[in-house]
C-alpha cells in the first residue's frame, strides 16, 4: 500500500508546486489563445500536470541505496520479447478469479490505465490527432522504459528496473484507448472558442483572477531574489544556508523589490495595467476608454495592490500585526471588486477609472496627457454607473472639469 500511496503523493506534491510557477504564463497564454479562461480548464491542466508526474514517480521510486553489491542482487536484464506477458498467464491457472489475480495480468492492466490520462490530455489540450496522440504515448512509454534500462541515465551502475517491450505496447494502448475518452474532458474543460480575440466582459472571477496573478509574481518573485541572496550570502561568507537576512533586506527582497518589478513598473508604461491584469487582458481607462494619466494611475496602484506589498513590507521591519492589516486589505479589495459599479474594484473607484478588456478597439483612444486628478471629484464621479459601449455614460452629465466629460468613440 504504501509502495501505491507514496508516488502518489510524490506527483500531487510537485505537480502543485510546478503549477503555482507557471500559474501567471498559463493564464496569460489562455486568455491569448481561448480568449478567457474557466474552473473546468484550470482543473484539467492541473490534472495534466500531476498525471505526467505521476508517469515519473510511479515508474521511478521508490529510488534505491546503491551497496557494495547492488548490480549483483538489483540489476534487472531487459525483456526484449513482445508479448511476453501471454506466455506467463497461459501458465497461471485458468478461471475468472484466478486471471483476476495474476499478477502479470495486473501489471498489464496498470500499464494500460496509467498512460489512459496522457492520451486524453494530449488529444484535448493539444488538438493532436490520432496518430500524434498515439506516438506522444509511445514515445512517452520508450523514454520512461530507457531511463530504466540506464539507470536513470547512468545514475546508477546498472538498471534497477525492468526494461520490457510489452510495457512500451500497454503503454501505447492506453494512449489510444484514451483517445475515445477524450469527450470526458471536453465536458470539463470545454472547447476552444471560435473567436478569442473578441472582448469579453468584465466579471468579478476574471478581476480576482488577475490580482491571484499578481499576488503569485510578487511571491515567486521575492522568493526567488531571497533566495538568490541568501546563495549569495553563504558562497561568500560561508554562513549557514538557514541564515536569516536583516530585517531591512528582507522588506525589499521580499515585497517593495518585486512589487516595483510586477505593479510599478508595468503601470507606468503602455497599458498602465499590473502583470496580474495585463495577464487577463485588462487595463485601467478613463469613462471615455482613453488612457488615463500618470498620476492617476500612480494613486490608484497606491489604493490597491501597492498598499498591500507595503504592509507586508513594513511587517517585516516592525509588528507582525500588519499582516492581519494587509489580509483585510486584500478581503476588502476583493469584496469592492463584487459591490462595484462594473466591478472595478476599490481603488478604480476612488479615482474615478474603469476597468476595460485591452482588446476593445483602440484606434481613437489617446494618452490624456492633462488628465486632472480631484480626489473628492473623482469620488463623486467614480461611484456613478458606467454603461456598455455604445450606451450613455452618466458621468458625462455630471463632470464638467474633463475627467468623464469624453463621448466614447462610438457615440
Amino acid at each position: 500500500m504504501i509502495d501505491r500511496v507514496t508516488p502518489a503523493v510524490t506527483a500531487i506534491v510537485f505537480g502543485v508546486l510546478l503549477a503555482v510557477l507557471l500559474f501567471v504564463p498559463f493564464v496569460a497564454r489562455e486568455y491569448r489563445w481561448r480568449g478567457d479562461i474557466g474552473v473546468g480548464r484550470l482543473v484539467v491542466v492541473l490534472g495534466f500536470v500531476v498525471h505526467c508526474w505521476a508517469l515519473m514517480t510511479y515508474t521511478l521510486l521508490p529510488l534505491p541505496e546503491v551497496s557494495p553489491g547492488f548490480c549483483a542482487t538489483d540489476e534487472y536484464a531487459p525483456q526484449l520479447v513482445p508479448l511476453h506477458f501471454l506466455d506467463d498467464v497461459r501458465a497461471a491457472s485458468w478461471g475468472a478469479g484466478a486471471l483476476v489475480r495474476d499478477q502479470m495480468v495486473g501489471q498489464a492492466l496498470l500499464n494500460v490505465a496509467l498512460f489512459v490520462p496522457l492520451g486524453m490530455f494530449v488529444r484535448h489540450l493539444f488538438r493532436f490527432g490520432r496518430f500524434g496522440t498515439i506516438a506522444v504515448g509511445f514515445g512517452a512509454s520508450l523514454l520512461i522504459e530507457s531511463t530504466q534500462l540506464t539507470g536513470v541515465w547512468f545514475l546508477y551502475p546498472c538498471a534497477y528496473r525492468l526494461f520490457d517491450v510489452d510495457d512500451l505496447l500497454m503503454n501505447t494502448a492506453g494512449a489510444a484507448f484514451g483517445l475515445l475518452l477524450t469527450p470526458v474532458l471536453e465536458l470539463v474543460g470545454g472547447k476552444p472558442p471560435e473567436r478569442p480575440l473578441t472582448p469579453r466582459r468584465v466579471t468579478p472571477g476574471r478581476r480576482l483572477l488577475g490580482m491571484a496573478c499578481d499576488a503569485a509574481a510578487v511571491t515567486l518573485t521575492g522568493a526567488a531574489l531571497h533566495g538568490a541572496a541568501v546563495a549569495v550570502l553563504v558562497l561568500t561568507t560561508g554562513a549557514s544556508p538557514s541564515v536569516a537576512l536583516p530585517e531591512p533586506a528582507r522588506a525589499v527582497l521580499n515585497a517593495w523589490l518585486p512589487g516595483a518589478l510586477v505593479l510599478l513598473v508595468p503601470t507606468l508604461i503602455g497599458s498602465g495595467g499590473t502583470l496580474g491584469q495585463r495577464a487577463v487582458l485588462l487595463r485601467p481607462a478613463l469613462p471615455d476608454g482613453a488612457l488615463p494619466g500618470k498620476a492617476r494611475l500612480l494613486i490608484r496602484l497606491l489604493f490597491g495592490s501597492g498598499q498591500y506589498v507595503l504592509l507586508i513590507g513594513f511587517a517585516d521591519l516592525g509588528p507582525g500585526e500588519l499582516n492581519r492589516v494587509a489580509a483585510g486589505f486584500i478581503a476588502g479589495t476583493a469584496i469592492a471588486v463584487w459591490c462595484t459599479a462594473n466591478h472595478r474594484g476599490l481603488s478604480a473607484w476612488l479615482t474615478g477609472l474603469s476597468i476595460m478588456d485591452t482588446r476593445m478597439p483602440r484606434s481613437k483612444f489617446r494618452h490624456r496627457k492633462g488628465d486632472p486628478f480631484t480626489p473628492g471629484e473623482t469620488i463623486l464621479v467614480g461611484s456613478l454607473p458606467t454603461f456598455e459601449p455604445g450606451g450613455r455614460d452618466l458621468r458625462d452629465l455630471v463632470d464638467p472639469r474633463g475627467v468623464g466629460a469624453h463621448r466614447r468613440p462610438d457615440s
